[in-house]
């Protein structure tokens, strides 16, 4: 991007010019993004590519001003999205953002209108960009991982990357904060951790990301038991109590939505009073995501969870499947077996499975699961120790180690 680079060096001698591009229309931001699927063309790859080096260049342009880094990170610290992140389209387009709408954020006073000013002044010192800002995509974001490791401060430096590819090592500016001097360096999950980087790619896809309302509607639904209709002492609930990723699944960097952190999504696959000759093609309930930051990976740590697996596991339902995934954008992966329980009219049926979710990685856990051998061993140690409340840990020295509780109501 030569054309870039001269211009960028213009902008301080032109910081007071009158803007030309003056506002930004939502429909400047498209909508089309890079195909759910592995047949991504590389005419689509390098247009998407050129998109990201030529709004990261700005982005590293206009955070030289004090007050535009500051509205980044404070958007990014609300909590609004579960990653550490924030769209370009929310920066541009607050009017109409979900971001600036949201409780959250009002009730902060967040803005981003210097860094929208700065932006705008710096894209007409730009050869071309009144035709390049009417292809912006909408899913562009400044990701910021392990921010909460720089929340007392950035330091004298900040590193820029700009994606090109999937994958969790790659080419970075180091930018020191006073002298404005560059430093090559190469970003990988060690360097995050001690130098603030902001990735510039796609991140997440803006529909799809991940908000505290989503937290929010879950922890409703989860929360409000359904009756059952059962007498008194023979409810048998479970509780998904916590849940543990000790693998980072998604990428570092991404231009495709798959980076960041990892969602996780926990299902049931119940066969219960389902008529015998059909086969099981989705799961049972609601099904509930469990976010995990980099950061919460990378420490090992379990994150608390505590939404209700089964409202009320049926003494004569014999077997049921717990089903743990990753959520990707791309790519499909498939639960398949069979279980054994009542069916519509035969009290020790076999039921087939077979329930497709989008993910590139392998199924996280599939796992029978027997109820009288689960009550059986449920408060026992399963040679992981306990949680503070008293229940045993599963499997945790594996991918994926998670912690159940039971009640009987």
């Amino acid at each position: 991007m030569q054309v870039l680079g001269v211009f960028l060096g213009l902008l301080l001698l032109n910081s007071c010019k009158k803007s030309e591009i003056t506002e930004i229309k939502e429909d400047s931001f498209s909508r089309n993004r890079l195909p759910t699927n592995e047949s991504i063309s590389i005419e689509q790859m390098s247009r998407t590519i050129d998109q990201i080096s030529e709004v990261g260049g700005i982005i590293k342009e206009v955070v030289k001003e004090e007050a535009c880094l500051k509205e980044i990170l404070a958007l990014i610290y609300s909590g609004y999205y579960l990653d550490e992140q924030v769209f370009l389209y929310d920066l541009l387009y607050s009017q109409e953002s979900r971001l600036f709408k949201s409780k959250l954020v009002t009730e902060q006073g967040l803005e981003s209108s210097k860094f929208k000013a700065r932006y705008l002044n710096t894209l007409n010192n730009i050869s071309g960009s009144k035709s390049n800002i009417q292809n912006y995509d909408k899913n562009l974001t400044i990701y910021f991982p392990y921010s909460k490791n720089f929340k007392e401060g950035l330091g004298e430096a900040i590193t820029f990357v700009f994606a090109n590819r999937d994958g969790n090592v790659a080419k970075g500016k180091k930018i020191d904060r006073k002298t404005n001097k560059e430093e090559d360096v190469s970003v990988d999950e060690a360097y995050a951790m001690k130098n603030p980087t902001f990735i510039i790619g796609i991140n997440s896809l803006y529909d799809n990301a991940l908000t505290i309302e989503h937290k929010i509607k879950q922890a409703e639904k989860f929360e409000k038991p359904i009756s059952t209709g059962r007498v008194e002492n023979t409810i048998l609930r479970v509780n998904h109590l916590y849940g543990k990723l000790s693998q980072q699944l998604d990428a570092l960097i991404s231009f495709t939505g798959n980076g960041g952190g990892s969602e996780i999504y926990i299902g049931k696959i119940d066969g219960y009073l389902k008529p015998e000759n059909q086969q099981i093609t989705s799961f049972d309930g609601n099904i509930k995501f469990l976010y995990f930051s980099r950061s919460a990976i990378s420490s090992n740590a379990y994150v608390f969870d505590n939404h209700i697996w089964d409202f009320d596991w049926e003494l004569d339902n014999t077997q049921q499947v717990y089903a743990v995934w990753e959520e990707d954008t791309q790519g499909t992966k498939t639960f398949s077996g069979s279980l054994q329980t009542r069916g519509q009219n035969n009290p020790n049926a076999n039921f087939s499975y077979n329930i497709s979710i989008t993910s590139q990685d392998a199924i996280v856990r599939q796992l029978t699961i027997t109820r009288s051998a689960y009550l059986a061993t449920a408060t026992l140690n399963q040679g992981c120790g306990f949680s503070i409340e008293g229940w045993p840990f599963y499997e945790c020295n594996t991918l994926w180690a998670w912690a159940w509780k039971y009640q009987i109501l």
